[in-house]
């Protein structure tokens, strides 16, 4: 799976790199919104894992600017944060995201959510 992970955090970004491409994935980083943006109309990835706090664009501007400009459907956006609260997932879905993970995630649930993401991309 090609997976794009976006972070300010350059060693999350390196553990992530390192232990999704151990798993088989094509991983490309990016360190903040704008970034991700740029790789992404230059190269398309069906999963984005995106931090929620960054510095610039946050993570829910991100999941905007995706939602707009490459729809619903074809990117799976899994939202790395600290939040916990319901209004913070409802306020990350109204934004574009599909899935939330505690930071830093669980490499194993992880996994299981890039699975459920190759699921609904291929229906």
């Amino acid at each position: 799976m090609r997976i794009l992970i976006v972070d300010d955090d350059e060693m999350l970004l390196d553990f992530l790199r390192l232990a999704l491409e151990s798993l088989g994935h094509e991983v490309e980083a990016a360190r903040n919104g704008v970034d991700a943006l740029r790789k992404l109309r230059a190269s398309p990835r069906p999963v984005v894992i995106c931090d929620w706090v960054m510095p610039g664009m946050n993570g829910l501007e991100l999941c905007r600017h995706i939602r707009a400009e490459m729809g619903e459907d074809g990117v799976y956006i899994i939202m790395l944060t600290g939040r916990d609260g319901r209004s913070d997932q409802v306020d990350g879905r109204f934004a574009g995201a599909d899935d939330f993970l505690p930071k830093p995630p669980d490499i194993q649930e992880l996994a299981s959510s890039i699975r459920t993401a190759q699921q609904m991309l291929a229906m």
